[in-house]
């Protein structure tokens, strides 16, 4: 078996360059935009997820906590809810936007009390409750 290597050097160098012309054209206040702009709701509800994920493993709870409020606004329902809530509430705890964060808690408290992150929830609204 023979293994052409010509070939998988073009396909490293070909992924290589369109992440390099990706990384230096767009950021994620692009694809923010674009993920609001999706027609079909559940695509935009999953992009601004994501998007908002994305702030917020990158340590950025502000951009982070608008992309989390922005789908909380726009898709009152949906798969992501509940993770938005969580993460919103501890992006707004971050930024040291307590009363914020307390309402955000005390609502997915309320709407899931039975959800996969109630213990987190709880132990974070134990923290903001007398901030």
């Amino acid at each position: 078996m023979d293994i052409d290597f010509r070939k998988i050097f073009f396909a490293i160098a070909l992924f290589a360059g369109a992440w390099w012309y990706v990384s230096n054209h767009y950021d994620l206040t692009d694809a923010f935009k674009w993920a609001k702009a999706r027609p079909v709701a559940a695509d935009r509800e999953k992009y601004v997820y994501y998007v908002g994920m994305v702030y917020y493993a990158k340590d950025k709870p502000t951009e982070a906590a608008e992309a989390f409020r922005e789908l909380l606004t726009e898709e009152a329902t949906g798969h992501y809810e509940a993770k938005a809530m969580m993460r919103m509430g501890r992006s707004l705890q971050d930024l040291r936007r307590f009363e914020e964060a307390r309402a955000v808690y005390e609502r997915y408290i309320e709407v899931f009390p039975t959800g996969a992150d109630i213990e987190v929830v709880k132990k974070n609204y134990e923290y903001v409750k007398f901030k």
